[in-house]
């Protein structure tokens, strides 16, 4: 608990940017903040420091001048030990600094000038008046700039009670070098000394290697904003006790009628009266409750304090507001309610616009806040009489008048229950004009029916307002009512604008968003193609540098000649097809020779020179079977195996593809894996898979778990191929959309011989290829439809090799086990008709479509 009180463990440092130094006296710079004037300066942060008072009581006038130059040189000295610079003379009489207006805004301009995020100043429970003149007008100043600005209380004469100890152990013999450049004042009693032992008292909390320490009050002018009084607490009630009031002014008495219902938040009306920085006020409490009103501690004030009623019966607010404008001396009246506040510079604000506009009715800004002290809104409009017609813009404690209106017959009218501040606004607005000082300095509590409340009833608003505009109807002048009305329908056709204006403001929001959204994508698409043609431009250079690249330079020139001619490409072609079918061998050993030739070197640039006119054979394993079960027999196993290694299938990706993949599942998981596996090695073409699981119920979950690179829809129960690959198809990206069945593996080269096939064929609307069976066999080369609708595979049983089934031609369709497709096209047609769903004729519809050639 003790830690509450004091701090228990040092800072080494105040941090901040600039710093701004306030001393009553020359000397009270270096007794109070020394050491932390030599941090800041050891960190490169400027220090300015300002010595308020001359210094120069006590002394007897011959001797006053040169005694005055003498602080001032020592205080000089001082500064090159802590090592700031110089410090700056305001040369204020000695004991006669006061607290006000004068001295604060002296303050704000210094502060404004040195762009300081940090201010030191004399605490205000100092025992010399001087250091207690400063030190409140630097708290009041502070307040004013509400924000990014923290104060920092030093304690020179009063050791105050720290919410910050500043470590300054390694400072001690250089602030003592500063402290006793001090002659004239320790002369008169060791305060080098004193401080020293304050210094080290102050470590009695902390560590023991931690031999002196300077202490702080640390507040931001954040907190003073919010609750000045925190700070003060009963400050002000020692300081009256003591007999040390702050000095007053010759000034117009003003009145503070507070109307009480002896509610606890009146001693915070009266807390903020009593920190006005205005100080001729007389306050003039009536006790609307009745009976016995708590008394008032005179003590908490330096202001006249009256309580009226005292004892008697209870009263309305419109009673006890006239008694009160009775009760008042002031030739200035002010009403306050007992659950509102007013900031400290409030009544100045008023009585300085009132002096320099030579106005009767001064006005300013109230901030509006809840229960919890929140802000809602504020009220803070320029002056306008209709606009008084159509409601009080004004609460209470916002307006300031001179008492001389009274004798016009002014007075609040006993027949309101509320609004009887309006009414009497209303009274004065008839007199004299009101003028409006810009700005907020006062704040109203919501509560109830005042108009202004949340809560307000609004069937008692409005029965309230009818009393207001029963009695003013034949007052206002008529031009002033007209042009109420007309501003009234002009809000009304505002408002109308306003909606329209905020409905178009969402939907322009909505198309940012989703511009947004599409500039995302294009940025990463952009980004996707710039790293595609990073890589493709250092793979060029890299091989116009190599000496391969140089040697066959005459070889190139002679194989671009001939392909030029086409001889060469017919002559190879020729030679290999002879070749390949004079082999004494069976078509599978045949299909598998294929399939290792087209791999290799030789067998690339043979696919180049053939342009994609030929589809490659396909790639199979050392454990191609003729037996479908067999395969699927080794499908799983292979499957089980990768599933046990722990292992993940990483598949071909890209920001930009190419060729979208769509795959439908239904259980098969063995022969999936083969068809994955096949796709992850594809690598002529750049594109991105998209997985649809239609529920299934074997391995299949285990394997795609295993999966990256892939977009994978998991369906909760089985919708089919066609609804699969239609929901597949909204998400793909690619250019083209290829149908692939789980159980078909993607040969080498087939993929990007049918792209290059579909991109020089601009009128085709989709390609397909061989498809081989297990055996070796072919399953299709294209397919027919029959006048009678049935369906048949072009080839089926048939050597794949035959010259029949190895050439480009048109087709009736082509099946979805392999179908390559434009998207743009697909989606024009809207995708799959539904009407084959779940499956089967679902291609050769698609074939059918008019103008769609395959």
């Amino acid at each position: 608990m003790e830690n509450l009180l004091v701090p228990y463990q040092a800072t080494l440092s105040l941090p901040c940017k600039s710093v701004l130094v306030l001393a009553p006296h020359p000397d009270d710079e270096v007794f109070g903040c020394g050491g932390a004037i030599m941090r800041h300066v050891a960190h490169g942060i400027p220090v300015r420091v300002i010595v308020v008072s001359e210094g120069g009581h006590g002394v007897p006038p011959e001797e006053q001048v040169n005694y005055v130059r003498q602080r001032q040189h020592e205080s000089e000295e001082a500064a090159k030990i802590l090592g700031y610079g110089a410090p700056l003379f305001w040369s204020y009489r000695d004991r006669e600094i006061s607290y006000g207006e004068k001295l604060i805004n002296q303050i704000l301009a210094a502060i404004d000038e040195a762009k300081v995020d940090l201010i030191y100043a004399p605490s205000i429970w100092e025992i010399h008046p001087d250091h207690r003149a400063v030190g409140m007008a630097v708290v009041e100043a502070v307040r004013r700039i509400g924000k990014a600005v923290r104060l920092a209380l030093y304690e020179v004469g009063m050791p105050l009670r720290p919410n910050c100890l500043l470590d300054i152990s390694d400072l001690v013999d250089r602030k003592m070098q500063a402290m006793q450049c001090f002659v004239s004042q320790n002369e008169k009693q060791r305060y080098d000394l004193n401080i020293a032992a304050l210094n080290r008292y102050r470590t009695y909390t902390l560590p023991a290697e931690v031999t002196s320490a300077e202490a702080y009050v640390l507040v931001s002018a954040e907190e003073l904003a919010n609750d000045v009084l925190k700070l003060y607490q009963a400050e002000y009630i020692r300081q009256k006790d003591l007999g040390l009031p702050l000095a007053g002014h010759d000034i117009p008495l003003v009145s503070v009628i507070i109307r009480s219902m002896d509610r606890p938040t009146l001693s915070d009306a009266l807390d903020s009266i009593a920190l006005q920085t205005y100080s001729n006020i007389e306050v003039v409490v009536v006790n609307a409750k009745g009976g016995r009103h708590t008394e008032l501690d005179e003590k908490h004030f330096h202001v006249i304090l009256k309580l009226i009623n005292q004892g008697g019966h209870g009263l309305s607010r419109v009673r006890a507001a006239n008694i009160g404008l009775d009760a008042a001396q002031g030739e200035w009246l002010l009403f306050l309610d007992d659950d509102d506040t007013i900031d400290p510079d409030h009544i100045h604000r008023l009585i300085h616009g009132a002096q320099t506009s030579l106005a009767r009715v001064v006005y300013t800004g109230v901030r509006i806040v809840d229960q919890h002290f929140r802000e809602r809104y504020h009220l803070d409009e320029e002056w306008d009489r209709i606009r008084l017609w159509q409601a009080n813009f004004m609460p209470i404690h916002a307006v300031l008048f001179q008492r001389s209106l009274l004798a016009s017959g002014a007075k609040f009218d006993e027949r309101f229950d509320v609004y009887e501040d309006w009414d009497f606004w209303a009274q004065l607005a008839l007199e004299t004009p009101f003028i409006h000082i810009p700005g907020l300095s006062a704040t109203y509590r919501l509560a109830g029916n005042s108009g202004l409340s949340n809560d307000s009833d609004s069937h008692f608003v409005l029965q309230a307002r009818s009393v207001f505009y029963e009695k003013w109807r034949s007052k206002i002048p008529p031009h002033e009512l007209a042009t109420a009305f007309a501003r009234a329908e002009e809000a009304r056709n505002l408002n109308n604008k306003l909606r329209d204006s905020e409905n178009k403001l969402q939907m322009l929001d909505r198309d940012y968003q989703m511009s947004r959204s599409s500039l995302a994508k294009m940025k990463a698409d952009f980004q996707g193609l710039q790293d595609a043609y990073g890589i493709l431009e250092r793979d060029r250079a890299a091989l116009l540098a190599s000496t391969s690249w140089r040697v066959t330079a005459p070889l190139r020139w002679i194989m671009t000649k001939l392909r030029k001619s086409g001889f060469l490409r017919r002559s190879i072609f020729r030679a290999c097809r002879a070749i390949y079918h004079a082999l004494p061998i069976n078509s599978t050993l045949r299909i598998r020779l294929r399939s290792y030739a087209l791999r290799s070197p030789m067998g690339r640039i043979l696919q180049k020179l053939w342009g994609g006119g030929l589809i490659s054979g396909g790639q199979y394993s050392e454990t191609l079977s003729i037996d479908k079960e067999k395969v699927r027999a080794e499908s799983h196993a292979a499957l089980m195996k990768f599933l046990e290694s722990n292992q993940k299938l990483h598949l071909p990706s890209s920001a930009s593809p190419v060729v979208s993949i769509l795959l439908v599942l239904y259980n098969q998981a063995g022969l999936t894996y083969r068809c994955l596996k096949a796709l992850s090695e594809e690598r002529g073409v750049t594109f991105e898979t998209l997985i649809v699981d239609n529920a299934s119920e074997d391995a299949t979950h285990s394997l795609l778990d295993r999966i990256e690179g892939a977009r994978i829809i998991h369906n909760q129960e089985n919708e089919g191929f066609l609804l699969a690959c239609n929901r597949a198809a909204k998400i793909a990206t690619g250019e083209f959309l290829l149908f692939l069945n789980n159980d078909a593996v993607l040969l080498p080269g087939a993929l990007s011989a049918a792209v290059t096939r579909l991109q020089n064929t601009p009128d085709a609307g989709a390609v397909g290829g061989k498809i081989l069976l297990w055996s070796g066999r072919l399953q299709e080369a294209g397919s027919i439809i029959w006048q009678d609708g049935s369906c048949v595979g072009y080839g089926r049983d048939e050597d794949p090799d035959d010259s029949i089934f190895s050439h480009v031609r048109d087709v009736d369709y082509c099946s979805g086990a392999f179908l390559l497709t434009r998207r743009a096209l697909f989606e024009s047609m809207g995708r799959f008709d539904i009407d084959y769903a779940p499956a089967y004729y679902e291609e050769s519809d698609y074939s059918q479509i008019p103008r769609l050639n395959f």
